[in-house]
């Protein structure tokens, strides 16, 4: 009965997200700030479901947030921080190149995938490290993953303005 609750407060959380989003403006933005709310299997659907991000708020699947049109909301010049944690860093890239801030190819001559830095480019990432840790299957996460993403020409800080790599901070 619970989880049938929350299922419906769910679904209602995602139709009134939908109309949030289908209601953005049509600005284009020099700095996007995303936080995907990823969906992470569990080991079991049985006994795994109380710790499941499903459990607690919508999530999408990949190929719902890699359709998500965010390129459309971004300044030719624009840089994009996304955030992920550690077991989905290769979808996050996913979504990077979808967007339109990443661009993955197939080399010709070697067969191996490499970016195209011509067109948009993965500059660097943060880490968080939180004050506690969660689950995991290989290891426990203590951190998240803060993406940054170009395309365009956005002004980079100067040198000496950047910022660490890390935070350290409350989760």
């Amino acid at each position: 009965a619970a989880q049938a609750e929350k299922k419906e407060r769910r679904a209602v959380r995602e139709v009134e997200l939908g109309a949030k989003q289908a209601a953005l403006p049509a600005k284009k933005y020099g700095v996007i700030y995303a936080d995907p709310e990823w969906r992470f299997d569990p080991y079991s659907t049985e006994t795994g479901m109380d710790r499941s991000p499903d459990n607690h708020y919508p999530t999408s699947d990949l190929l719902t947030l890699m359709r998500r049109d965010v390129g459309a909301l971004a300044a030719k010049d624009c840089v994009l921080f996304l955030w992920a944690t550690a077991p989905m860093l290769i979808e996050a890239i996913c979504v990077l190149d979808a967007w339109g801030f990443c661009w993955i190819e197939r080399d010709p001559n070697t067969g191996y995938l490499a970016p195209n830095k011509a067109h948009a480019r993965y500059v660097s990432h943060w880490a968080w490290l939180k004050n506690r840790q969660g689950t995991g299957y290989w290891a426990r996460g203590k951190h998240e993953i803060l993406l940054i993403a170009t395309r365009g020409n956005p002004v980079a800080p100067a040198m000496g303005e950047q910022l660490d790599s890390w935070c350290d901070a409350m989760a």
